[in-house]
């Protein structure tokens, strides 16, 4: 016996077609929004610099839209993973510019007249993957909603 599905090949066609007109960038954006809000409660603040830092882009390329979740600042992966080991941090980096550790110190209370720098170490404080974590389910819905009401559209417009 033969099992067959008759114009499966049309069926995929008309799919293609279908999430080609897709336009989810919208979608992807209000996701930004909850994903970056999350992430903005569960950061550690001191100066709140890294909070503020905790941004979304938008992608918007044909048939490939979807949004990247980012925080800016050049600390945000220590404070994400922690560091393996006590490592030192100058005040001054080798190009000249502040690395804001000698303003931290000064905020808890060290004496930095006679320092060049500290021994830093820490442990992991993630607040970016929590955040996804947490807001997986609404994301999900976000993103199903609205691929249901543009695929009624193309479907009922014809």
């Amino acid at each position: 016996m033969v099992v067959g599905i008759r114009n499966v090949e049309k069926a995929i066609d008309k799919v293609r077609q279908i999430r080609e007109k897709l336009d989810m960038s919208q979608a992807f954006k209000d996701v930004g929004i909850v994903v970056q809000k999350s992430a903005r409660a569960k950061v550690p603040v001191d100066t709140a610099q890294l909070k503020r830092s905790i941004k979304f882009e938008g992608l918007d390329r044909k048939y490939k839209n979807g949004v990247v979740i980012y925080a800016n600042t050049e600390y945000a992966q220590w404070v994400e993973f922690g560091t393996s080991a006590p490592h030192f941090v100058p005040f001054i980096d080798r190009y000249g510019n502040e690395t804001g550790i000698e303003a931290w110190a000064r905020r808890h209370g060290f004496d930095t007249r006679k320092m060049k720098g500290l021994m830093v170490t820490g442990k992991p404080r993630p607040f970016m993957y929590p955040a996804f974590i947490e807001t997986e389910k609404k994301v999900n819905w976000i993103l199903r909603k609205e691929a249901e009401k543009q695929i009624h559209k193309l479907v009922t417009a014809k």
